[in-house]
């Protein structure tokens, strides 16, 4: 708590007023000034009326002088100003000085202040008191020994309950006492309003920066539990591919099947690595996630895929096994994730660290309030590669990963091996999660030929653009593995893709997105724009983001498929667009399609020239096509053929002026022929 916060003692020397600005001190020296004028033209007043006992005009002066300026410095020396006040004002009652008003205004303003603004509280209390007591007294003996009261009243009035000259005295103290008194209460008032309001700043000060300092423990918390879903993928994806690799290069040319096996373990795994990647950065993009949304949603492992990890430890060439104990139950999300982690990074860690020959084991057990796992590997005959205790990141992850969801891990040396035991209570209140959804597997959004006919008579021409070399030798290795299909250049930037183009006409172009300079996405309108290209254009990014996806669809691209896509679906993605079909993905095709249903309706435009031309069956398969029907789907429910719903369709895509079906779908909702909500 803040010095002084909440506290009416006035002795209490904790506190000190802050002293006032700049600007509080010229306001003093200014209300000075002004009481100075008034003083002056007050004294010039009362002397001119004639009292006959006034000093001299010079005197008067000087003595309105000596009585305000000192106020300029009343919150620098505020007793000080007080007493020298007080003194003044009693030698003008003294020299019968022909003035109250202002002479009282500045008495009262000085022991105000005082009150308001004295640093050392028994200090200010003294001098209050000292001058009160001194003034009443000065005023009693007043009273008694000077005649100014007996000339004032008549001693033989008795029309009152009082004698007048009684009455006079007790009006004179009791406004004395209401002067002194109402200084002194006015001037507490104040302090002790002073004392509450930096109280107040300072306990809003303090709740800023604890919430400055909550928002930093959140960012660099949610910046730990990144860090650990980063390095726990990254660490085991590329252990197991770092293994695979080198059994590959051994084995290639004595035993190429299992060469290819373990080439095909590393593009699996890969695939596995970027897609739990794809899960983290769509739970940090998530504009209304929840703070713990990454923990929780970020990923669909838990305990139920320990026996796949177990699986692919041993298609890694780890000999693992997997022990369940206990009747089975529900496990958290939380909880079943953060055992998913540790049991990868444990074995991970034995992949790296153990001896030649080492094999583990994972054993999971289900007790009444609580779930164990337990890690161990027996070390392997050969020598280790490294201490398991120097892992870093990964020990700090597991043992903050076990921590996260109320639970202890203990890790050290067991015999010649290493053993990683976690125990995490379970409240029979928590829930687990649902199940994950299927992830989706890539096709061609379009089924069914256009006008460039069914199948591919000629060799596709294709043009890879990515500013990372590697990313486009693999690109080529498979395409060019593929008969009917010729990589004919490549580029590293937008900028270089335009004039590729226009150099090659290639029939596809593999469009990164990110690239230094002009993005792909600049570049693919640059590049649909040109009349004189003929070039369809596949966008390959790795980030399935819905941004990039919506912005290449609007830039013309005729396709969008993730980097991770299987060599197949590459090859099959360029046949389809080069047929001049639409490439998306299921996935793809009703995000599209939810994208433009969700929205409000639009107005037909009348003037459109390719609208008109739509016959009535042609308007019927159109909103069919919105719906994300294929051919064959929407040949049933018109009871036609499905290739008269292919002419149908190479005539709507000539009329619209659109290069495929997932454009004419676009078109079809923009233009309001597609109504929202109606799928």
């Amino acid at each position: 708590m803040s010095p002084g916060f909440g506290a009416t003692d006035p002795f209490d020397a904790g506190w000190v007023r802050r002293p006032p600005s700049r600007a509080g001190y010229v306001q003093d020296t200014i209300s000075a000034g002004i009481l100075l004028v008034a003083t002056l033209a007050s004294v010039a007043l009362y002397t001119s009326a004639g009292f006959a006992d006034a000093p001299h005009p010079i005197l008067s002066a000087h003595w309105a002088v000596a009585l305000t300026l000192p106020l300029a410095l009343r919150r620098r020396f505020p007793a000080t100003v007080a007493v020298v006040l007080s003194v003044v004002y009693v030698l003008g009652l003294v020299l019968r000085v022909p003035e109250s008003m202002f002479g009282q205004i500045c008495l009262f303003l000085a022991l105000y202040t005082v009150g308001a603004w004295g640093r050392d509280r028994r200090v200010a209390l003294a001098v209050r008191v000292v001058i009160a007591v001194g003034m009443l007294g000065w005023l009693i003996v007043s009273l008694i020994t000077d005649d100014w009261v007996s000339s004032a009243v008549s001693r033989d009035d008795s029309s009152g309950l009082l004698s007048p000259y009684i009455a006079a005295s007790a009006l004179a103290v009791m406004s004395n006492l209401l002067f002194f008194g109402g200084a002194y209460v006015f001037g507490e008032a104040s302090w002790q309003s002073a004392r509450r309001l930096e109280a107040l700043e300072a306990r809003t000060a303090e709740l800023d920066d604890e919430r400055e300092r909550s928002s930093k423990r959140a960012v660099s918390s949610e910046r730990l539990r990144i860090a650990r879903e980063l390095h726990d993928v990254v660490a085991h994806h590329v252990s197991v591919m770092g293994v695979q690799a080198g059994a590959a290069r051994r084995v290639l040319a004595r035993d190429p099947e299992k060469a290819a096996a373990s080439l095909s373990a590393i593009e699996s795994d890969a695939r596995s690595a970027i897609e739990e990647l794809h899960r983290i950065l769509v739970a940090l993009r998530a504009d209304d996630a929840a703070p713990n949304a990454l923990s929780d949603s970020a990923s669909t492992r838990g305990v139920a895929q320990l026996e796949e990890l177990v699986a692919a430890s041993n298609g890694s060439g780890l000999p693992t096994t997997f022990q369940a104990i206990g009747t089975p139950r529900d496990v958290p999300a939380t909880v079943g994730l953060s055992l998913y982690r540790i049991a990868q990074e444990s074995l991970t860690n034995v992949r790296k660290h153990a001896g030649r020959g080492a094999r583990a084991e994972v054993r999971l057990r289900y007790a009444t309030e609580a779930v164990e796992l337990e890690i161990a590997d027996d070390g392997g005959t050969g020598p280790h590669v490294g201490a398991p205790a120097s892992c870093g990141l990964g020990h700090t992850g597991m043992s903050e990963r076990a921590a996260a969801v109320g639970g202890w891990i203990e890790m050290g040396p067991k015999g010649a091996g290493y053993l990683v035991h976690v125990e995490v209570p379970l409240s029979p209140v928590r829930v687990g999660a649902g199940a994950p959804s299927a992830n989706p597997v890539a096709s061609s959004g379009a089924s069914g030929a256009t006008d460039r006919g069914e199948h591919m008579t000629e060799r596709v021409r294709v043009l890879l653009v990515d500013d990372q070399e590697l990313v486009r030798v693999g690109f080529r290795i498979i395409l060019e593995s593929e008969p009917g299909i010729d990589v004919v250049g490549e580029a590293r930037t937008g900028l270089e893709a335009i004039q590729r183009a226009a150099e090659l006409c290639p029939d596809v172009i593999c469009m990164d997105v990110q690239m230094p300079g002009l993005d792909g996405l600049a570049a693919t309108r640059e590049i649909v724009a040109d009349a004189g290209l003929c070039s369809r254009v596949l966008i390959l990014t790795t980030f399935d983001r819905d941004d990039y996806l919506f912005d290449a669809l609007s830039a013309g691209a005729s396709g969008f498929l993730l980097k991770n896509a299987s060599p197949e679906e590459l090859v099959e993605a360029v046949q389809v667009v080069a047929r001049g079909d639409a490439m998306l993905s299921p996935d793809v095709t009703r995000r599209v399609i939810e994208r433009f249903a969700s929205g409000p309706a639009r107005p037909l435009p009348a003037d459109h020239p390719g609208v008109g031309d739509l016959t009535d069956r042609e308007r019927e398969v159109l909103v069919l096509l919105s719906r994300g029907w294929s051919n064959a789907e929407i040949a049933a429910e018109l009871f036609v053929g499905e290739a008269t719903v292919k002419t149908h369709v190479s005539k709507i895509l000539m009329k619209l002026g659109v290069r495929d079906r997932i454009q004419a779908v676009v078109f079809a909702y923009e233009h309001g022929i597609a109504v929202p909500g109606r799928l």
